[in-house]
Formats: C-alpha cells, structure tokens, sequence
C-alpha cells in the first residue's frame, strides 16, 4: 500500500526529473551548425560558416576576425566580421551601441530595416538589425547585425554580415549557429 506521504515523494521526483530534462532542452541545447558548414570560435564568439568560406584579414580592433565567400575582397559576394568582444552590457546595450555608430557615419548610407528578437533563453538573447547601406560608388547593400549576450554575466559578442543579396538560408544558418563563449576560446579557428 503506497502512503500519501510516498505518493507525493514520487511526484516531486517526477516533477524534478521533469523539470531537469526541460532545462536541459532549453539551456544547454547544442549550437547549430549545419551540414557543410564550420564553426568557428574566437574569444567569446562562436558561430558557423559555410565550409568554403575563407578567413579573412584581420580588421580593426573591435572587429578582428572575419569569414568571407572568395579570397579576394573584390570578388565575395557575402562577407561576416565578427567582433568576439563587444562588451559586457548585453545584446540590447549592442544593438544601441551599433545603430548609433552606423547612424552617425559609420556605415555609409545606413538604414534600418527591421529590428527583431530572435533568441531569448536563459542562457543566451540574440538581437538582430537588418539594414541597408551604399558604398562609395552608389551601389546598394543588404546588411545584417547581431548582437549576442550570456544574460548572466552581460558577456556579448557582434557579427555584421553584407552582401548585394543575402539569401534567407545564410542568414538563418549564422543566426540559429551563434553562441557566447562565457569562458572564451584560446584562439581563431
């Protein structure tokens, strides 16, 4: 005979596992990296690349690592810069940070498009700003930027990716591969 003391022993314990494989699901679930893709982690910054894409020199101090779609420049249509460092105040305080800068000069011809949300968990909040902009010669340009932080710690990494056209696969594939590396990597990758 179980007693009603017994009875809800097994349900707290089935409540706990419950509640632990739920976690588990949302917290601590695996970057995306889809088939044919790399992933690649610098510093605090985690994402994925299609596999043929090439590293790209180093930029700027705050955008130091890069992965483009040709070796040369010239030719890419698609380029990603990543900045594994962006500060420690969260994805929101990011976004700011960037739409400010391009806003002022520093992303020529800059408009924002849309501004979304894509990730809230506890364990990670990615914003994202679609834009356009126009380079020296008229031509116009789709961008995308990210900004991703560990909602515990503010830890927040940025990519900027550009391109004439940017197919929706690319966009989802880099988006849905972004992680922040709360302990950083050692190095590039």
């Amino acid at each position: 005979m179980i007693t009603a003391a017994r009875r809800r022993i097994r349900l707290l314990a089935t409540g706990a596992v419950v509640a632990t494989a739920l976690t588990a699901c949302t917290q601590g679930s695996a970057p995306s990296t889809p088939d044919g893709w790399t992933r690649h982690e610098v510093g605090h910054l985690s994402v994925a690349v299609p596999e043929e894409w090439v590293a790209t020199a180093e930029g700027d101090d705050l955008w130091t690592v890069g992965w483009a779609d040709a070796e040369d420049l010239a030719d890419a249509s698609a380029l990603l810069i990543g900045s594994p460092d962006f500060g420690d105040n969260g994805a929101d305080e990011g976004l700011s940070t960037f739409v400010s800068g391009a806003q002022i000069g520093g992303v020529p011809g800059y408009m924002s498009t849309s501004t979304s949300t894509p990730v809230t968990t506890d364990s990670l909040e990615v914003v994202r700003n679609d834009y356009t902009y126009v380079d020296g010669a008229g031509t116009t340009f789709q961008g995308v930027f990210w900004a991703a932080a560990a909602p515990g710690s503010g830890t927040t990494v940025a990519l900027q990716l550009s391109g004439l056209e940017l197919p929706e696969d690319l966009v989802e594939g880099i988006q849905d591969s972004i992680r922040v590396l709360d302990g950083g990597a050692a190095a590039a990758s």
